[in-house]
């Protein structure tokens, strides 16, 4: 599964500023300064930790509570995170614990009708249709609160609803449209993403042990032109109710300005409720630290270190939108003992120590051979004279003879011939034709030449 993705353009911060080009939108602002969706608006915390995202997308799961209704548990750090529909109200201080969820289609239809809509059969809504200072709120409550990540012109029939209830000064239940936004997003296979990370941390409040940062992104004051685009009819003015909230807070700030300015103070011009929120970690024991007090372990380790924000009760239906509230309290100063540092170098030495690197090898068995050794059993003797002659050798006797060897005219090979001994006749020579003298022959023609010498 590939990893969740941002969606930049969703769970933004609004923008409520009175810039130039925001004439129009006097009322739209005011009414929004002094509602109850202000705080979730426009809250932006110090610091949303991105591994808090993750992790609680990763491990979310659904679970049903004995209410009936259901909560979100999740795992941040090794410990258990439970998200509920009254933490997720008091975390964003949205003051709508009896507010309408469901409503009939026909009087969505209706309530639509009355801010200026189209009528129609329907329930796919068009942000274009309404003139600027609605189309204002519808932006921004799909930018701000809604699950939506994209499509923004289209709305369904929920924020539909929502926008039928604060029209008509009815309480729309914005914390269960957040509730069952995250609910979907964990059944969701194809378009699950990292929802909510600006809310998560809001709602979780902790801090978690990889303190990597995820930004937060705002509109700015081009918000108001978009917002008039392509628009040439009438504008459609806010309803009574809505106009009634935007004169009151305006009256109250003129009077407390005043006030301050009489006191010699200065005020802010729109103050905005705000209460420290509270960690809805589950803790292994069931004694819980009272809600004021600041959970610091000690020793302090980065590793160990989880540090729930301050909490304090949700507050009551009543709002006091007169004062701003005191910020939430510093955490004591923590006081941390730095040790002289340890210094590791050599052992200290015994008396009498010698060093190993100075002890010759004590080898035992045979002694270590190279690598080119050749074993003498294995290898044959050099024999430098005659070579060695076996037991039965018989030395033969010397021969003076002298071997010629000649070729054989007469046989057709070669034949041996002796030398000439003392005792040997002389070799008859030979004739002029080159044919050995026989001594036999001779005498015989010597007696022949005789015989004839007497008879002449």
């Amino acid at each position: 599964m590939a990893a969740l993705q941002y969606k930049d353009d969703h769970n933004k911060i609004a923008y409520l500023g009175r810039e130039s080009g925001s004439e129009d939108f006097t009322d739209i602002l005011s009414y929004l300064d002094h509602s109850t969706l202000r705080y979730a608006l426009t809250h932006d915390p110090s610091v949303v930790f991105d591994s808090l995202v993750k992790q609680f997308w990763a491990t979310a799961t659904v679970r049903p509570n004995a209410a009936g209704s259901h909560d979100l548990v999740a795992t941040i750090d090794g410990r258990e995170v439970v998200v509920t529909e009254s933490l997720i109200r008091a975390q964003l201080q949205l003051d709508d614990a009896n507010g309408i969820f469901d409503m009939q289609i026909d009087d969505i239809l209706e309530g639509m009708g009355v801010i200026g809509y189209p009528t129609g059969r329907t329930l796919t809504f068009l942000k274009h249709h309404l003139s600027p200072q609605w189309r204002f709120l519808v932006h921004t409550i799909m930018h701000c609160l809604s699950p939506k990540c994209g499509s923004w012109n289209q709305f369904p029939s929920s924020i539909a609803t929502a926008l039928v209830c604060l029209s008509t000064g009815r309480v729309y239940n914005f914390s269960r449209f957040v509730l069952e936004g995250m609910i979907g997003n964990i059944k969701t296979k194809k378009h699950k993403f990292l929802m909510y990370p600006r809310f998560l941390q809001m709602i979780v409040a902790i801090q978690t042990a990889d303190r990597t940062s995820r930004p937060t992104f705002g509109f700015t004051k081009k918000m108001f032109t978009n917002m008039k685009f392509k628009w040439e009819g009438q504008p459609i003015p806010l309803t009574p109710p809505m106009l009634a909230i935007a004169a009151a807070g305006d009256a109250a700030d003129e009077e407390n300005a005043a006030a301050h300015e009489a006191a010699g103070s200065t005020a802010e011009a729109h103050p905005a409720p705000h209460s420290p929120p509270f960690s809805p970690v589950r803790e292994s024991t069931p004694e819980r630290q009272p809600e004021t007090e600041w959970v610091v372990p000690n020793p302090v380790s980065p590793g160990t270190d989880w540090r729930p924000w301050p909490s304090v009760p949700a507050h009551s239906s009543i709002r006091d939108h007169t004062y701003e509230p005191a910020p939430p309290p510093t955490p004591p100063t923590q006081t941390v003992i730095f040790e002289v540092p340890l210094v590791f170098g050599p052992a200290p030495r015994p008396a009498g120590y010698v060093d190993p690197d100075t002890i010759d090898p004590i080898i035992f068995g045979p002694q270590p051979r190279p690598y080119d050794f050749v074993d003498p059993a294995l290898e044959e003797p050099v024999i430098f004279g005659p070579p060695p002659r076996p037991d039965n050798y018989i030395e033969p006797e010397d021969i003076d003879n002298l071997v010629s060897m000649e070729d054989d005219t007469i046989l057709g090979g070669f034949h041996e011939e002796s030398p000439a001994g003392p005792d040997d006749a002389p070799t008859p020579p030979a004739d002029a034709a080159g044919r050995a003298e026989d001594p036999a022959l001779l005498t015989s023609l010597s007696a022949i030449e005789a015989l004839g010498h007497g008879d002449g």
